[in-house]
């Protein structure tokens, strides 16, 4: 089995193997660069609009500070490509992005309806959101993560995971846009191909300690001239933190069962818990 194109996972009659999914992964090389007309996707209505293909890429950077603000983006595909020790904040919510060939750089991702892929990086800090998260030839990763469904890894190693961390103004309006539902997160629930396919001798992927905050991994907001961010904002919890698959959490801890239709009671538990600790 398979994943992001590869040979094994296409099957010989040419369907797609159990790795892929609904979304193929994205062709490299970044967008046309310039103003082109397409189809724009603006609260769930569909139009042609003019739109500059470089407002949606970050290409080619370098020791560089790479903003994208809430509602920049509103749904459109991103790609950021071929960043060297650069801080990156996407901080609207997407249909789709894509990381590929960045090396030594912070990353934030903001919920993102359909898959991130990350290809071809190494020694980054990311947090991200998205229902579906693929990582391929990778190594040195720390992430901080929200997923929908298992996050998939191949070919890649040294890849460290924590559940999701990270506050500014209209990001919970955000994952309601994305339709991701902050209560089913499966962070820690990682599929890795490579230890599948080599029998599970050996783990290329691990967990990072629970006390990993977004404060640990990326230079914080409050340094930048932005008017959707405050040091104050920055301690409100969007996406609850759990274990995940930890093998242990110590003897002071509760457990909340929370149905379906009871998740804006739940919203209001956290907050009243939150608040008085």
């Amino acid at each position: 089995m398979g994943c992001f194109n590869s040979k094994d996972s296409k099957k010989e009659n040419g369907k797609p193997g159990a790795s892929a999914s609904s979304n193929p992964a994205p062709q490299r090389g970044g967008l046309k660069p310039g103003v082109q007309c397409g189809v724009i996707k603006t609260n769930h209505t569909f139009h042609e609009k003019e739109f500059n293909i470089d407002d949606y890429q970050f290409l080619d950077r370098t020791d560089e500070k790479c903003i994208k603000e809430p509602g920049s983006i509103q749904g459109e595909k991103f790609v950021v490509e071929n960043c060297s020790n650069c801080d990156i904040y996407v901080c609207d919510y997407c249909g789709e992005i894509s990381v590929d060939d960045t090396k030594d750089s912070r990353i934030f991702i903001g919920p993102t309806e359909a898959s991130i892929f990350i290809r071809d990086t190494s020694n980054c800090k990311i947090v991200a959101a998205c229902k579906q998260f693929r990582i391929r030839d990778c190594q040195n990763l720390e992430i901080l993560l929200f997923s929908s469904t298992e996050p998939v890894i191949e070919s890649s190693k040294d890849i460290k995971f924590g559940c999701f961390d990270y506050f500014y103004f209209s990001l919970r309006h955000q994952f309601d846009q994305a339709k991701l539902n902050i209560w089913n997160n499966k962070w820690s629930e990682v599929h890795d191909f490579t230890a599948v396919k080599e029998g599970g001798k050996k783990k290329y992927h691990g967990l990072l300690p629970d006390s990993t905050t977004s404060k640990d991994m990326l230079t914080s907001l409050s340094e930048y001239d932005v008017d959707f961010y405050s040091e104050e904002m920055g301690e409100e919890i969007i996406v609850p933190r759990t274990y995940g698959r930890r093998l242990k959490i110590g003897s002071d801890f509760g457990f909340v069962f929370v149905f379906e239709s009871g998740f804006s009671r739940a919203d209001q538990l956290i907050e009243n818990v939150t608040s008085e600790n």
